[in-house]
């Protein structure tokens, strides 16, 4: 196995590749989970989401032995992000809670 440097590793048990829908730093167990699979001999490569504001920099870095790169991702959804949460959620609980206490008084009445 080659690394992307065009490099081999010693010895590598294998390859781990990683992918997480963030930018990797705020997820503590995404970067143990990665630093400790490095150190037992694996090749892990950790890909996360790089943050739209940042997305033109150079987001790579080990984090111990472990490989990290940061990919452009562009936000589909971004418009009307809460409204797919919304959808889901409206069955289960009511859009305001005027409403909500409503339907509590309602049910307790009867």
């Amino acid at each position: 196995m080659q690394v992307e440097d065009g490099t081999t590793p010693e010895s590598s048990r294998g390859r781990i590749v990683m992918l997480v829908d963030n930018e990797v730093t705020p997820d503590s167990r995404v970067q143990k989970q990665a630093h400790s699979a490095a150190e037992a001999g694996w090749e892990v490569h950790l890909i996360g989401r790089a943050p739209e504001k940042n997305s033109k920099a150079d987001n790579s870095w080990m984090l111990g032995q472990a490989h990290v790169r940061l990919v452009p991702v562009p936000m589909t959804l971004s418009t009307r992000r809460g409204w797919i949460r919304a959808q889901l959620r409206r069955p289960l609980a009511y859009a305001d809670k005027e409403t909500a206490e409503y339907r509590r008084r309602l049910v307790r009445s009867r």
